[in-house]
């Protein structure tokens, strides 16, 4: 059995959002507005930003495929969004051959998230997609019978997905609750500790490589990135990022044992702040400018500071 593979951009439309002047939002509801949707707030219901409707033709509904142009982390594939939405999203709309809930699950995989991370363009501090490079990402198409199938099968794999981790987070909520009940609140510090500043105990910090892969190829040296860091420690998958390291690169961004990673920049808060720490690797590890590696003293252990670092309470 083969099936036609066609160019994304043939068969998908992208459509970009609007950017109205700032003098028209409002953040409270108001008869006439409409929310606005932005990166940065997509997963809250916080600091909303509303605009008129008639200032804008760019909306989006619930069942609409949304995609994040700038990042970091660039090339957010998102569902459920209801509102006009700005310039750092765009529409995903598929052609009549294309099933959207297999187009959700295509545009969500590694092989092409990387590629488009790799090739992002940094304009005005910020990344960016390049449009050349989605559009000319070959899709295999099969008949809209077999994509359904092809979908419903990954929304079980992906309810099974979020079960886990929704486990995950329960096991993480209980050890930050056991670190809490073993040390008290770091910040009331109801066990009177001694109090000091983080920064004496702080032998060196740095932000990661700024360079991304430049070829579509994932090969040369492992660079983690902020979706490799999660609570529960560093995830070491089948895909790890790659670059060709300069040997100046390797002696700037080696990780050692010990060393603490923290996520210093996100589109989405709840990310900003978390921490893991680097345990080893059967072969030489990285980091990128997404992450913040952190060398503490021997006065600090620094795994107790990274659970230190996760409580709600110190990332807020």
């Amino acid at each position: 059995m083969s099936w036609p593979v066609v160019k994304l951009g043939d068969v998908v439309k992208f459509i970009g959002g609007s950017q109205p002047p700032k003098s028209t939002f409002k953040y409270e509801p108001m008869e006439g507005y409409i929310r606005l949707l932005q990166i940065r707030d997509y997963k809250s219901n916080n600091n909303l930003t509303f605009i008129p409707e008639s200032s804008t033709k760019k909306f989006c509904s619930k069942k609409d495929i949304m995609i994040g142009r700038y990042g970091p982390p660039v090339f957010q594939i998102l569902r459920g969004l209801e509102g006009a939405y700005n310039v750092a999203l765009m529409k995903a709309e598929p052609s009549k051959s294309v099933d959207r809930d297999y187009l959700f699950y295509f545009l969500r995989q590694d092989t092409l998230f990387r590629l488009i991370d790799g090739l992002s363009q940094r304009t005005a501090g910020q990344s960016g997609i390049d449009m050349d490079a989605l559009k000319s990402y070959p899709m295999l198409l099969p008949p809209l019978d077999e994509q359904k199938r092809i979908a419903a099968i990954l929304d079980k794999a992906d309810a099974i997905r979020r079960k886990r981790q929704q486990a995950i987070r329960l096991v993480d909520d209980f050890l930050r609750s056991v670190f809490l009940d073993m040390f008290g609140d770091p910040v009331t510090n109801p066990k009177g500790w001694q109090v000091e500043l983080l920064g004496e105990h702080i032998r060196h910090a740095n932000n990661g490589l700024s360079r991304r892969r430049k070829v579509e190829e994932n090969i040369g040296d492992i660079v983690l990135r902020l979706q490799d860091v999660h609570y529960e420690g560093i995830r070491f998958g089948k895909e790890l990022n790659r670059v060709d390291l300069e040997d100046k690169e390797k002696s700037r961004y080696r990780l050692d044992i010990g060393d603490l990673l923290f996520i210093r920049v996100n589109g989405n808060p709840e990310y900003v702040g978390r921490s893991a720490v680097f345990e080893g690797f059967n072969e030489a590890v990285f980091h990128n400018d997404h992450l913040i590696r952190i060398k503490v003293k021997d006065s600090f252990n620094s795994r107790f500071l990274s659970y230190m670092l996760n409580l709600r309470v110190v990332r807020k």
